[in-house]
């Protein structure tokens, strides 16, 4: 952040630059949270599973400045998380279902983002902008995005989505099934938006 602050500073590079690169740093650093907390709640609840007994990941969609790779120095983050397919954990000591686990780790990785600290915080959460905003659950499943999209979707809310789309990738392992996931949302949000 320094170096982009100075970058910044001696005007070395344009403004539309410098918010890219902001917003890289926020995605790095967010996925790098995320991946982290994920093995950690993988070791106390154990791996979420879908029936055919693949993990599943946490997605996060970067929404209004982030989403648009527009974020400033000043920004909060708009996130909306979610899950591929549902299930429950296997290796834990008790079984907890997806949402549940994706939830718990959810608001653990808020924290770790948001919470100040004596050396100040990470970003400024904001999860107003997912379905229902705060009345809303924290974390959705990718069929109630669907669900969410197709019949409650606004056209802002589309626009916001998909602006920028799905930038938090899943590890190697993974990838295949959030990929399909992935594309089947797009179409649905593209769809309405057409």
């Amino acid at each position: 952040m320094v170096r982009i602050a100075w970058a910044q500073t001696l005007a070395l590079v344009t403004e539309e630059s410098i918010l890219q690169q902001l917003s890289y740093l926020a995605e790095t650093l967010i996925v790098a949270a995320r991946d982290w907390l994920y093995d950690a709640c993988c070791r106390e609840w154990g791996t979420p599973c879908n029936a055919q007994g693949e993990a599943q990941p946490l997605l996060i969609l970067g929404m209004g400045k982030l989403g648009g790779g527009e974020l400033n120095f000043s920004s909060d983050i708009d996130l909306i998380f979610a899950w591929p397919e549902h299930g429950c954990t296997q290796g834990g000591r008790r079984e907890l279902d997806n949402a549940q686990f994706f939830t718990r780790m959810g608001q653990r990785l808020i924290k770790v983002l948001d919470q100040p600290t004596q050396d100040g915080f990470v970003y400024r959460v904001d999860m107003r902008l997912r379905p229902f905003g705060e009345s809303g659950p924290l974390v959705l499943s990718f069929a109630a995005l669907e669900d969410y999209y197709q019949e409650q979707g606004r056209d802002w809310s589309v626009t916001r989505w998909s602006r920028r789309g799905l930038w938090a990738i899943a590890k190697a392992s993974m990838l295949t099934s959030c990929v399909r996931c992935c594309a089947r949302l797009f179409s649905v949000v593209t769809s309405i938006s057409a």
